[in-house]
C-alpha cells in the first residue's frame, strides 16, 4: 500500500525545475557577459567589468551617457525598475548610435 503523504515525487520535481532554471540562468549569464565583454573592448573598457553583475550596467549607463548611479535606483521597489528600466533604453540608443 502506498503513503497517501509521501512528498518525494514532488521534491524530486521541485529540485528538477529549480536545476534546469539555474542551468538556465547560468547559460544566460556567460553568454551576456561574453557579449558585453567584447562590446566592452571595443568601446576601450576592460573587459572583465562585464562579468561583475551591477558593474556591468553600470558601466552600460556611463556608455550611454547616463549617470551610473542610476542603477541603483532598482533596489527601490517598484518604481525603482521602472525608472532604470528608462534609463537603460535611452543608453542602449545612445550606444547604438555611437557604434
Amino acid at each position: 500500500m502506498t503513503d497517501p503523504y509521501d512528498t518525494s515525487g514532488y521534491y524530486a520535481a521541485l529540485f528538477g525545475a529549480l536545476a534546469v532554471y539555474f542551468l538556465i540562468f547560468a547559460v544566460a549569464y556567460v553568454v551576456t557577459s561574453i557579449l558585453l565583454s567584447a562590446m566592452f573592448k571595443k568601446a576601450g573598457i576592460d573587459g572583465w567589468k562585464a562579468w561583475v553583475p551591477i558593474l556591468n550596467n553600470y558601466t552600460l549607463l556611463e556608455m550611454g551617457g547616463q549617470k551610473g548611479w542610476y542603477i541603483f535606483l532598482a533596489f527601490v521597489p517598484f518604481v525603482g525598475s521602472i525608472i532604470v528600466l528608462v534609463f537603460m533604453i535611452m543608453a542602449f540608443i545612445e550606444i547604438n548610435k555611437r557604434f
